[in-house]
This record gives C-alpha cells, structure tokens and sequence, in this order.
C-alpha cells in the first residue's frame, strides 16, 4: 500500500490547511471541504494520509484560496 501521507502534494496540502487556519481564512475541515467540493471526510483522510488529493481538488484549492499551484507539486 502507497503512503499517501509521504506524497508530496499531500505533505503541501496539510501545510496549506494549518496556514489557512492559523490566518483565520477557514474555521475547520467542513469549510475546507466546501471549497473542494468534497465531503468533511475525504479532507479528514487526506489530512490523515489516507488518500490524495485529486485533480480536481488542487485546482479548485489554488482557485478559490488562491494557492500558488505549483506550490502543490
């Protein structure tokens, strides 16, 4: 089994997600998740190197928080 929490996009994520907020941009996974257009668990598996990211989500991640997206890679 991969370790998805070694994955380097994974690893830039949850960076990502304790700056947002730390800064006061999100309150909690739920609104992290609405952004991704996900659901409260999937952001919870990824931040627990369960899964990754997929497309979609780092593009609407660099989108609507306005994340540089190479910083993702």
């Amino acid at each position: 089994m991969s370790k998805f929490r070694d994955h380097i996009v994974n690893l830039r994520f949850t960076q990502v997600f304790n700056t947002l907020l730390e800064r006061g941009d999100i309150r909690n996974k739920t609104e992290m998740a609405k952004l991704l257009g996900t659901y409260n668990h999937i952001v919870n598996a990824i931040l627990k190197g369960e899964r990754n990211l997929t497309t979609d989500q780092i593009t609407r991640l660099a989108d609507s928080l306005k994340v540089n997206i190479n910083f993702l890679h």
